[in-house]
């Protein structure tokens, strides 16, 4: 294997350099240069945003060879334009997900003892120290706030602790401000009202029904939480931090902006989801299986419990991730070999094993790497030692050429069958009691018409047919069981608008 640290050389092609030899001039100089520039081969140009990233899958760890950082330098030397695993951690906790928040037990303790004083405050309707109370627990991150929600009990006796604040305000003549806790308790309480008891004094229960007029003007939203790929009984959707019970879940009379959402799974946090939330229904689907494998501790990475999950879901979640931080194309670092996957056509492109390459010479193989024919379709790996398409996805893409020949074909046997129609009927081919009648000249143009129909309907109905078996070898071959993992997800329909023949007919 290469040393990490080679360079890479950038060589003006030998036809320039002869040409040039034994010459000085600033224009030789310059032919040189950008003959070196524009001659290189393409994978020398930048191609877009990359990001390198490792994964892991189970295996016992050892000190690798090589590492993302000897990748990276790689890609950099080559003109491309890398973002750093570093980098692309913080892109991933500020732009997709962030880690859960986990407060100690001497943490929630002190603040239970916080709660428990503000609500003295308010028995007692001192109002200077309810609003210092109040503010102690505001300076809490909204995270930490969802901590304390974890417990349903605490989290409604937040919410009404939350109200009595906004009544003490309105006693005391702060209506503004006693109308902007309401509403500030409706947004860090989705879903929850006030629950009135027959014990609570007449001037609270009349405080309540104001509140509950003010929250009926805010146009409410209805938030359904999906689980993606994941039926664990032992899943639970939590908005803000409360549980709204197992995936998947509807959440009504939601009055915010804004949500944070998370599905746990066997008593694991999940990551949390800042969504923006519309007036109406509003879909969110999480993956939790790339909330476990996602690592944003240091430099980002994906971890999966052993190589079968690995190569299930890596290319889906690499696709993921590189959307949600604006790259176009991922290199995964998967023990001793490297794996390109394209964004925008959600596959694997390229494979190379570093047992084979040293890794300058991967990297070059990995540049090369093109998408086939369609664009967002066939994925061709020059050179890569990538699995090669499957013999479905091969007679598919023939079904398509024999369809689009057909339909060339019915094109020009109309054609054929009008200029024949027309001569035919053109002034000498008249009754045949006519004496002027030539059934010789007319009896070719009537042979000619009968003949391009009959081509027409049988290439009108070939390409049909044609199409319909392309179609059909298409969605068995993007969802057929290989050898390969990689190879399969490189041929899965991805999401997409619609169901999936509509996903899938993007791809085609």
């Amino acid at each position: 294997m290469d040393s990490p640290r080679s360079p890479l050389p950038v060589l003006a092609r030998p036809h320039e350099a002869k040409a040039c030899a034994g010459r000085t001039s600033a224009l030789c100089a310059l032919l040189l240069t950008s003959g070196a520039w524009l001659g290189a081969p393409p994978r020398a140009r930048a191609e877009g945003r990359w990001l390198v990233i490792e994964v892991s899958n189970g295996a016992p760890s050892a000190t690798a060879p090589v590492t993302i950082e000897h990748v990276v330098e790689r890609l950099r030397d080559r003109g491309q334009d890398v973002v750093d695993a570093q980098s692309a951690a913080i892109d991933v906790e500020r732009k997709h997900s962030h880690s859960p928040v986990r407060l100690q037990s001497d943490e929630v303790e002190k603040l239970d003892d916080a709660l428990h004083t503000l609500a003295d405050y308010l028995a007692s309707e001192n109002l200077p120290e309810a609003r210092s109370a109040l503010a102690e627990v505001e300076q809490l991150t909204p995270e930490a706030r969802d901590y304390l929600n974890r417990q349903l009990n605490r989290a409604r006796r937040r919410f009404h602790t939350c109200l009595l604040a906004a009544h003490l305000f309105a006693k005391e003549g702060y209506d503004d401000d006693a109308f902007e806790q309401v509403r500030k308790c409706a947004r860090d309480f989705p879903g929850f009202e006030p629950e009135e008891s027959p014990y609570m004094p007449a001037s609270i229960r009349a405080f309540f029904a104001r509140a509950r007029d003010e929250l009926a003007a805010i146009p409410p939203a209805t938030l359904h939480v999906e689980s993606e790929s994941v039926s664990d009984p032992s899943c639970r959707v939590r908005v803000n931090g409360i549980d709204k019970g197992p995936p998947p879940a509807t959440v009504p009379d939601v009055h915010a902006e804004e949500v944070r959402v998370q599905i746990d799974c066997n008593r694991n946090s999940g990551r949390i989801y800042v969504e923006h939330v519309e007036p109406g229904a509003d879909v969110i689907r999480i993956d939790p299986r790339l909330d476990r494998a996602i690592d944003t501790t240091g430099a980002l990475a994906l971890r999966y419990p052993d190589a079968h999950a690995a190569n299930e879901q890596r290319v889906a979640h690499a696709v993921e991730l590189a959307r949600a931080i604006g790259v176009e194309h991922v290199v995964e670092l998967v023990g001793e070999s490297l794996h390109r996957i394209d964004s925008a056509s959600q596959r694997e492109i390229g494979a190379v094993d570093l047992d084979d390459a040293g890794l300058n010479d991967a990297v070059d193989r990995l540049l090369e790497a093109r998408l086939g024919p369609g664009a967002a379709g066939g994925i061709t790996a020059a050179d890569t030692g990538n699995a090669r398409p499957a013999p479905l996805y091969g007679l598919a893409w023939v079904g398509v050429g024999a369809a689009v020949v057909s339909g060339a074909v019915t094109v020009v046997a109309w054609r054929v069958r009008e200029h024949a129609a027309h001569k035919f009927n053109r002034d000498e081919c008249k009754d045949e009691l006519d004496p002027s009648y030539e059934a010789s000249a007319c009896q070719d143009p009537y042979d000619t018409v009968k003949g391009a129909e009959t081509a027409m309907w049988v290439s009108g109905i070939g390409a049909g047919v044609f199409m319909g078996v392309a179609t059909v070898l298409f969605v068995l071959d993007a969802n057929q069981s290989t050898s390969a993992p990689a190879a399969r997800a490189a041929r899965h329909c991805g999401p997409g608008p619609g169901q999936l023949g509509v996903s899938c007919g993007f791809s085609f």
